[in-house]
């Protein structure tokens, strides 16, 4: 039996990291969990869409700047300094050591917070992950690295991830199997080219302002699905309206946390398998 390395609580409301100074945004995007970066206690975002770990230049205070590193963003190509990181820990348990993370100023979230980083799917790539209700209005949700096998139990169905850092998962939409990327930092996007092949598929409806974690705000397009999202079999319905996108490599859409937040989920890369359980709905 596996034994159980880690349980991160985001708690929403009411909580014991409040009590001890440290607001959660309510604003009503992206899980946070508690972490601590070198020593520094805070709150990080979950970004397993982001090929990279972020920490922030308070948290980075000291530590020796080894290279840089040029990412694409809204506001054109941005160049971040490299760091390593000797201890970063998840619920108070060690999740990853000696690791090389980017670092950004601030790290603002939708309410005007500061995040201390952002984890990127370069810390859980070779582990298996349980995300429990991600659900963004819950009172708590639970992230388990590596669970044992009464915890993985009820998720029976298995499906295909591709190979690669991101998790990028295999799904349904009406009769068509799409690539997927698992995005827990982001809302729900779909390229151009997936519109333009597949027009039955979303109506557009107008551009609207987003601004991505760097703070670049753009006009993007917005489409409003026409078929149901189908994941193992079980449906679930459009919350918010997808973000049409450039193209990019190796996925139709982006799974934001709209959806993402319907479901629990076994994330398994190294198996190259997922699974997902839809959660009841309130009536």
């Amino acid at each position: 039996m596996k034994s159980l390395i880690l349980m991160a609580l985001i708690l929403i409301a009411n909580t014991d990291t409040q009590a001890a100074g440290i607001a959660l945004d309510t604003s009503g995007l992206f899980p946070q969990i508690e972490c601590e970066i070198q020593g520094m206690r805070g709150l990080c975002a979950l970004d397993l869409g982001a090929d990279s770990t972020f920490i922030s230049g308070k948290a980075a205070k000291g530590l020796k700047v080894t290279g840089e590193q040029s990412m694409q963003t809204l506001g054109g190509v941005q160049t971040y300094p490299v760091v390593e990181v000797k201890s970063l820990k998840v619920g108070g348990e060690l999740l990853a050591a000696n690791i090389k993370t980017l670092v950004q100023a601030e790290i603002p979230t939708t309410s005007g917070q500061e995040l201390v980083g952002t984890i990127g799917a370069d810390t859980f790539r070779n582990k298996t992950i349980l995300l429990d209700n991600a659900k963004i209005v819950s009172s708590m949700a639970a992230i388990y690295i590596e669970p044992t096998s009464a915890q993985a139990k009820a998720f029976k169905t298995k499906s295909r991830m591709i190979p690669g850092q991101r998790p990028v998962i295999e799904m349904k939409m009406g009769s068509k199997t799409v690539r997927a990327l698992f995005d827990t930092h982001a809302s729900s996007a779909v390229t151009g080219a997936f519109v333009k092949n597949n027009p039955e598929f979303f109506k557009l409806i107008g551009r609207q302002p987003k601004t991505d974690i760097a703070g670049f705000t753009k006009s993007y397009m917005m489409a409003e699905p026409a078929q149901e999202i189908c994941i193992q079999g079980q449906c679930a319905k459009n919350l918010w309206s997808f973000m049409v996108i450039p193209p990019q490599e190796g996925i139709d859409i982006i799974l934001g946390i709209d959806y993402i937040q319907q479901y629990s989920w076994l994330l398994s890369p190294n198996e190259g398998k997922y699974s997902a359980i839809k959660r009841a709905t309130k009536k």
